[in-house]
């Protein structure tokens, strides 16, 4: 059972009854499995749930890798705003079911949209939820990735195979984006699909600048690491060395490290709060338009207790690398990274410049009058920065993964201390700024975002890179992973 599940709700679940949309489905019951109880139950809450209902199943009902990926608030808040927009979720296929996964179609009361819920379970009593997520339904969920011969494949069959199954992806509007394979440095698949921008009829090019989401985080890593290495930074300097009261509270200054930041083990937060939703997304330009909202960001947990992913941490690290170096972020990145790597394409954009090749993001919408488009440009903040936002193409990351190889960024050491997972410090699936899977085989980073779907994988043992830059949402996560059975195969 391939089926790609989230790690947080990102998407909603829980929603007040309604009344059934005109062509409502019939529903269907769920099967008597831990993943299909768990998933009635959560549908059932979006029908009569209440807060208190809610919170506590966040408490009790989730895996504390899914609980801890965000404040509880921050659950709430999501469940909330989805709770107005849906109207209530009513099971109306189960599409794919195992004892701890599932994946079903259901139905929105309020509008009859679509949406595919994807749950999955523990295996051991009482069976917490380890993982969901909640998308647009599209017509590639009719798409099925072939088998993978069990035997190495020469890079002339899988690029066959890719391009096959991207080109039945993209005829079903399932994949708007670039994709890029890489072995021993050297690129075996590069295709472009779907459109830049949908409004002019741009097509989207292997070089497009797509919106990169959280693999930004990265590139701030190697900064980190590149200044440590110059012993300029360590990685147990406590936070408040360098950021004082103004950006910090002062019990944060004092607990949490520059290791916990990199590691999300501080137990700060994220700055996608109520406060941020409030504003103006063309006031965050630097990282100082960033103080008045971070500042205020407390301790959930004591620092190197638990885990949850923090952009805020990855924020404030930007503010380390400009207090250390004397730079702001985007020089020092620009100087130190991009231009290291011989990474043309790549910066943090300001979304209203004018820049050549530059993909908007969109979000497929299915509607009873049919499909439209929905542009993020109102979702973004006009520039990403420190922990995500910024742009790249498919070539300049694959010129990245080479220049981290080759010890053109950081040494050798360094390299291999950032992209390791550190269960040691609470933290058994991530590294300084990387994702890690395959137990640590593989590492890189995906990114995500209304409009946004960034896929980055580097084969620790064989060097393989695999990037996929989407301008869909969602979009990008399968392509990555059919693409790395491929590179995988026969091993």
């Amino acid at each position: 059972m391939r089926v790609p599940l989230a790690l947080a709700i990102a998407a909603g679940v829980l929603a007040l009854a309604a009344t059934a949309p005109p062509g409502a489905r019939a529903q269907v019951d769920l099967p008597d499995t831990p993943a299909g109880r768990r998933a009635a139950e959560m549908l059932r809450l979006t029908v009569e749930g209440d807060d208190a209902a809610r919170r506590a199943l966040v408490a009790e009902g989730f895996a504390p890798s899914l609980r801890d990926a965000f404040r509880i608030e921050e659950h709430l808040r999501i469940q909330a705003e989805m709770q107005r927009r849906s109207g209530g979720y009513d099971a109306v296929e189960v599409r794919d079911s195992d004892a701890f996964a599932i994946q079903v179609l259901v139905q929105a009361r309020n509008d009859g949209a679509l949406r595919m819920l994807t749950l999955r379970t523990e295996t051991e009593p009482p069976h917490r939820i380890a993982g969901m997520g909640m998308r647009p339904l599209t017509p590639a969920d009719g798409v099925e990735a072939p088998a993978v011969p069990e035997r190495r494949l020469p890079d002339e069959e899988i690029a066959s195979m890719l391009g096959e199954y991207l080109d039945r992806l993209a005829a079903a509007d399932g994949f708007s984006g670039a994709v890029l394979v890489a072995r021993g440095g050297r690129s075996v698949f590069e295709r472009a699909y779907g459109e830049a921008s949908k409004s002019y009829g741009v097509l989207n090019a292997v070089d497009t600048k797509f919106n990169l989401g959280s693999m930004n985080k990265m590139f701030t890593a190697v900064a980190v690491a590149q200044l440590v290495e110059r012993g300029v930074l360590s990685w147990d300097d406590p936070i408040g060395k360098w950021l004082d009261a103004d950006w910090v509270r002062p019990e944060v200054g004092e607990k949490a490290t520059i290791r916990h930041l990199l590691t999300h083990t501080s137990g700060l937060g994220s700055f996608f709060n109520d406060e941020f939703m409030r504003s103006s997304r063309g006031l965050y330009r630097d990282l100082e338009a960033w103080k008045p909202i971070v500042s205020k960001d407390s301790l959930t947990f004591e620092p190197g207790t638990a885990w949850a992913y923090s952009n805020t941490g990855f924020l404030l690290l930007g503010v380390v690398v400009e207090k250390a170096s004397g730079q702001s972020y985007y020089d020092y990145v620009r100087e130190h990274v991009y231009e290291p790597a011989g990474m043309t394409g790549t910066d943090a954009y300001e979304v209203d410049a004018v820049v050549p090749n530059l993909a908007q993001g969109y979000e497929r919408m299915e509607t009873e009058s049919g499909v439209t488009y929905r542009s993020n440009v109102f979702e973004h903040t006009v520039r990403g920065g420190p922990a995500g936002g910024g742009y790249s193409t498919a070539p300049d990351l694959l010129a990245f993964a080479n220049a981290l190889l080759d010890g053109r960024l950081v040494q050798p050491e360094t390299a291999a201390l950032i992209t390791t997972a550190k269960p040691e410090a609470g933290s058994p699936e991530y590294g300084y700024g990387f994702q890690q899977w395959e137990g640590g085989r593989i590492f890189g980073h995906t990114g995500g975002f209304p409009g946004i779907s960034a896929a980055f994988m580097i084969d620790r043992e064989t060097g393989d890179v695999v990037v996929v830059l989407g301008n869909y949402g969602g979009a990008s996560r399968p392509v990555g992973d059919f693409a790395r059975e491929l590179l995988a195969a026969g091993r």
